[in-house]
């Protein structure tokens, strides 16, 4: 609407996967603090002299800032005040209208040495700018019926009480059941980047069918370009086989499948050779290369990449699988390091009879 009306409109959020969802860049980006952790006198001047970050500030009236659980008070309050400097004006955020969205019992902002920080609302930033808070109730993911929502309402709410802790513990399995739903096994859910390329890895060398490799086309700005293939979930080398599991990464604007849909690869197409895929609930989709980009206040596309939005799916991060709603997942609880991790999980699953668990930790 803002975009339609002419009016300047930064989208961004916490994390490059997040920005990629909606097609923005980070806050840190944004901003051009980067990574600092404080703001100096001369860091701000010498903010000021990019011409374009300059530009950037000028044009934007509205800015939009998703999943920020995983800001820290530090960050925020840096930000207040490069808006103030950049926009001349010692209104909170320099005047700019500010809209945040996010849920404060998911992940936390963490520094560069894994250390939880304080939160977005801890900082003297959101007491000066006072925001108007809008609490989202209507529950999309889980059925108001099933189990699982009083668990997770009870954690949200930290009183988890003895009848969830054994629900969950009911849920522990010695053996993967080797199906769900006649087709494929659920997604493993882990905390460690490294358990789960060595399960897509072993997975995929086990099938003899002939691979087939997509590589990422790029146009754009070359750092933009950068942070695209960092921040998006598709991989810039994708490798599949018929027998794959795979999982969508993007929701697709026909319907046709969702962000964290599983399925199948059966075949290869005809015509281009592209993914031929049977979803759980034994639709067949012919995947086509999509797009993800970056834009800028006017909505002009400043860097873009073109990929099959699919990844192998017999494992996935915790920290990946946000955002994402899952039939079936097989989570290893066992080794989460952060606060709201364990949470974020256990609700990317649509049901209790949806979630398996290898290890649990109470704590």
């Amino acid at each position: 609407w803002a975009r339609e009306h002419r009016i300047g409109t930064a989208i961004t959020a916490s994390t490059g996967i997040a920005a990629t969802h909606i097609g923005g860049i980070t806050i840190h980006s944004w901003c051009g603090i980067g990574i600092r952790d404080h703001l100096t006198e001369h860091d701000l001047e010498k903010l000021a002299a990019k011409k374009d970050l300059q530009k950037r500030f000028n044009q934007t009236k509205i800015l939009i800032i998703d999943e920020v659980s995983m800001l820290s008070s530090t960050f925020f309050d840096n930000l207040n005040q490069i808006c103030k400097y950049l926009k001349e004006n010692e209104l909170p955020f320099g005047g700019l209208q500010v809209i945040l969205c996010g849920d404060l019992f998911q992940l936390p902002p963490i520094n560069r040495t894994g250390r939880a920080l304080q939160m977005v609302v801890h900082s003297e930033a959101w007491k000066e700018s006072k925001p108007a808070i809008c609490y989202l109730k209507e529950q999309h993911r889980q059925n108001d019926s099933d189990d699982l929502i009083t668990i997770l309402n009870n954690i949200r709410a930290g009183e988890a009480k003895q009848a969830d802790i054994k629900r969950l513990n009911e849920r522990i399995l010695s053996d993967l059941p080797s199906e769900i739903k006649g087709i494929l096994a659920p997604t493993k859910l882990y905390s460690h980047n490294a358990d789960v390329d060595l399960i897509n890895e072993v997975e995929l060398s086990k099938l003899t069918t002939k691979q087939k490799t997509y590589l990422t086309a790029k146009e754009g700005k070359r750092v933009l370009i950068e942070s695209l293939l960092k921040s998006c979930l598709a991989p810039e080398e994708l490798n599949l086989k018929i027998g794959a599991e795979v999982m969508f990464i993007k929701n697709d604007q026909s319907g046709r499948y969702a962000n964290g849909t599983r399925g199948i690869v059966i075949n290869f197409s005809k015509d281009g050779g592209w993914p031929i895929v049977q979803t759980l609930d034994e639709r067949i989709v012919v995947v086509e290369q999509d797009s993800w980009s970056v834009q800028d206040e006017k909505g002009q596309v400043l860097a873009s990449i073109e990929q099959i939005p699919l990844r192998l799916a017999w494992a996935i991060t915790i920290h990946k699988s946000q955002g994402m709603s899952l039939d079936a997942a097989f989570i290893n609880l066992g080794k989460v390091f952060e606060y709201g991790m364990g949470y974020v999980a256990l609700s990317r699953v649509r049901s209790i009879d949806g979630l398996y668990l290898e290890e649990f930790n109470e704590m």
